[in-house]
């Protein structure tokens, strides 16, 4: 099935097997209930998470503390 996006050759050279996939979903699924998470937490965007904003922008860190005093 071609959805004619654009993609790298050197991705698309290997197979992908669908074994493999099921496997993984159990592992994707907490990765996006972690990021979920965070993302609540700090109020940022999934980049900024991998990016470290979240825990080195102070004004990010007063709000999340200022909330569990509330």
């Amino acid at each position: 099935m071609a959805l004619n996006f654009p993609v790298d050759t050197i991705v698309t050279r290997f197979p992908v097997y669908d074994v493999l996939l099921k496997a993984l979903r159990p592992i994707k699924a907490q990765y996006e209930k972690d990021v979920q998470y965070v993302m609540r937490q700090y109020r940022v965007y999934e980049p900024e998470i991998s990016a470290g904003i979240a825990l080195r922008n102070k004004w990010r860190k007063r709000a999340k503390q200022t909330e569990l005093t509330v």
